[in-house]
């Protein structure tokens, strides 16, 4: 009867360190897939992110200024591109102008 009680708790006490040892294991199985899951995520967002950097400075490089009106240049009243410190308004002697606003300086 002793010698069933000692090999009982023998096998109960193996039993449980050999199962701690597989919620270890378990664990850290786990933990290097997660890693290499964020791992790969972080690196699919990096290419996304180079690739919209890259579509960013290749439209800054085509794309140019507009340019802008001179003083005395015909202008639109509703869309005026006059150039810094000008502004578009009607000429004070309108009767012999052909357009009707020009550019001239505020």
């Amino acid at each position: 009867m002793n010698t069933v009680r000692v090999t009982f708790l023998l096998v109960f006490v193996l039993a449980v360190s050999l199962g701690q040892a597989d919620k270890d294991e378990n664990r850290m199985e786990m933990q290097e897939k997660t890693e290499k899951t964020e791992d790969f995520l972080l690196q699919k967002l990096e290419e996304l992110e180079a690739k919209l950097l890259e579509e960013d400075s290749e439209e800054s490089r085509n794309s140019r200024q507009k340019r802008c009106i001179g003083e005395g240049v015909p202008c639109d009243e509703n869309d005026p591109h006059c150039c810094s410190g000008l502004e578009c308004r009607k000429p004070p002697l309108h009767g012999i102008w052909y357009k009707s606003y020009y550019c001239y300086k505020k």
